[in-house]
């Protein structure tokens, strides 16, 4: 322990003291998840075009007098109840001509408090101006009602599942990939892998020190780009990411998420320094890099928009990348099982030993480490 503790620290020093690297490392993905975040928002606010379902009671000038008001649009669905239970809406508005009565119905799954401030306003305008119906007898009532509904499922998965995964996919592979890179290739190209294979250590404790000094630096990476990005979530129109379904799982479950995490954290700085070991120099350990940071955001659309079910087969659950997605994947969609929680960390942790085991003994060769 004591050698691949000294590895740890003389990769934690020159780490630190190369600002260029540091920067890369630790905040450089919280700067690019931070600007995707304002980027989407502002792209959803301009793009996003609200529509709140109608019963037929309603006639052409009441809707487009509720448009005039609230700026929000309409439509005559064939039952505005289903709409509201399928998810596919929040809330729909009935209307009672013989008493003037406004019936709002929301869902039982919640509703957002800006919509119901919006009809509690057009009601109140109404009742003001000198639209019709104006005179007293015309004077529209509110009343609000519960009714069964469902989450909409594409609000779900985005919120849920999909930006979580890719940043918890995606974060470990930038941050990381600098120091794995600058760890083994840097040192064949600079000429100091020499020094580093005479002192008296092991290959194995040099290359578990080196993984270790990654996987820390990733594990900080990740600690600040998820603790920034669920900061700016309240200064957001649409916010991004929903972390109650994480908050919901009885506390076993969510120990066991953030050990799978950690888990991951590791696998990714495994694999990193593994393509590092076979690279001559900086710029070809750069090529073998590359499909690696496109990988974890092709899982996560590949589950979020081409599964059909909520609850996913095994063989995604022993599959390295795969396997922590489909654990967001099910658990953000309240499907989570222990087994498929265990499964993927008993395998992800057999895949961080093979790493290893091939990456150490490749470390041994002198003929594949001094080589130019």
């Amino acid at each position: 322990m004591k050698g691949i503790w000294l590895i740890l620290k003389k990769e934690l020093i020159e780490q630190f003291r190369d600002r260029k690297t540091l920067f890369t490392a630790l905040f450089l993905p919280v700067l690019l998840w931070a600007g995707m975040a304002f980027l989407t928002d502002n792209f959803v606010s301009q793009e996003d075009e609200v529509k709140i379902p109608v019963t037929s009671n309603w006639t052409d000038a009441q809707r487009n007098q509720f448009t005039q008001l609230t700026g929000l649009k309409t439509y005559v669905p064939k039952d505005p109840a289903h709409e509201v239970k399928t998810g596919e809406a929040d809330l729909y508005l009935d209307m009672d001509p013989k008493t003037n009565k406004v019936m709002l119905f929301i869902s039982d799954k919640g509703v957002s408090p800006s919509f119901i401030t919006q009809i509690e306003n057009y009601v109140l305008k109404v009742n003001q101006s000198n639209l019709p119906p104006n005179v007293a007898k015309n004077t529209l009532h509110l009343e609000v009602k519960e009714t069964a509904g469902e989450e909409n499922m594409m609000v779900k998965i985005f919120t849920g599942y999909l930006m979580l995964s890719i940043i918890i996919g995606m974060t470990p592979v930038i941050s990381g990939a600098g120091i794995a890179i600058d760890a083994i290739a840097g040192e064949k190209e600079r000429g100091t892998i020499r020094s580093l294979l005479s002192l008296p250590l092991t290959p194995s404790k040099i290359w578990c020190g080196k993984w270790i000094a990654v996987a820390f630096y990733s594990l900080i990476s990740f600690a600040i780009t998820l603790g920034g990005y669920y900061a700016i979530q309240p200064y957001l129109e649409n916010p991004t990411l929903n972390l109650d379904w994480f908050l919901a799982l009885p506390i076993s479950y969510q120990v066991g998420i953030v050990f799978l995490l950690l888990v991951y954290i590791a696998t990714i700085s495994a694999i990193l320094l593994f393509l590092s070991t076979f690279a001559k120099s900086f710029k070809e350990a750069q090529g073998y890099l590359w499909p690696v940071n496109l990988l974890p955001m092709i899982v996560s659309f590949y589950l979020a928009f081409g599964s059909s079910e909520d609850s996913l087969s095994t063989p995604y659950f022993f599959v390295p990348f795969a396997n922590i997605q489909a654990v967001l994947f099910e658990g953000a969609g309240k499907t989570l099982t222990l087994s498929h929680l265990l499964y993927a960390i008993l395998s992800s942790i057999l895949f961080i030993a093979i790493v290893i085991y091939i990456s150490s003994s490749v470390f041994k060769k002198p003929n594949r480490m001094l080589s130019n």
